[in-house]
């Protein structure tokens, strides 16, 4: 195993991948895995930062050491109720972290308490390709393959808006089912292609 540290990977080509510092390493197989980052404007606040970039909040959602100031999603660390342990930057999370900031804005405006975001994931699930997928349960169980896939769609399809939406969608991937895949070919031509191309058909002289 050869490790590399503190080094970007600027290129990717068939024979293998060009590093920043401009090394190469020869190979046939890449497997890219990259986390998540905020966008760059959160780099510039002058508050602590994780590892990633993102603001460390309270359990309520403020930025810490910021009282008013609130942060959610990817940008945002948000602790569990375990110590030293984070909610992940994922949409089930996220669309679940805006209704209680709103409410937790609204009570600081009130002079309420604010409550701490408490929430139980209910799983992760992705797409493998080929029709397979993989769901891992809460209780540790894992699914793979075919249905593992469906579950995958069924849920995306359910979060879709409007019955009209659903529905066209419903239909698309079962005709998907039962048809090869569609290809589509784009070509990019540069100046010289194109005049070639152009010369070929007798639109210009050669």
């Amino acid at each position: 195993i050869r490790m590399e540290i503190g080094d970007g990977v600027s290129l990717v080509d068939e024979n293998g991948i060009t590093l920043q510092s401009g090394r190469r390493i020869e190979t046939s197989t890449v497997v890219w895995s990259a986390g998540v980052r905020p966008a760059p404007a959160v780099l510039d606040l002058p508050v602590e930062h994780a590892r990633n970039g993102g603001l460390y909040t309270e359990r309520d959602m403020q930025v810490r050491g910021r009282p008013g100031v609130w942060a959610l999603g990817d940008c945002a660390w948000i602790p569990t109720a375990k110590a030293d342990t984070w909610y992940p930057p994922t949409a089930q999370h996220a669309i679940r972290e805006g209704p209680a900031l709103a409410d937790n804005v609204i009570a600081t405006l009130r002079n309420e308490p604010t409550k701490p975001f408490d929430f139980t994931a209910l799983g992760t699930m992705a797409s493998l390709g080929g029709r397979r997928g993989v769901v891992a349960f809460p209780n540790g169980f894992i699914l793979t393959g075919f249905l593992a896939w469906v579950l995958w769609r069924t849920y995306y399809l359910a979060r879709l808006p409007g019955l009209d939406r659903r529905l066209r969608v419903t239909f698309d991937w079962t005709l998907d089912l039962f048809f090869s895949r569609d290809i589509a070919e784009f070509r990019v031509y540069t100046q010289r292609s194109h005049q070639s191309a152009a010369a070929d058909a007798g639109l210009i002289p050669k």
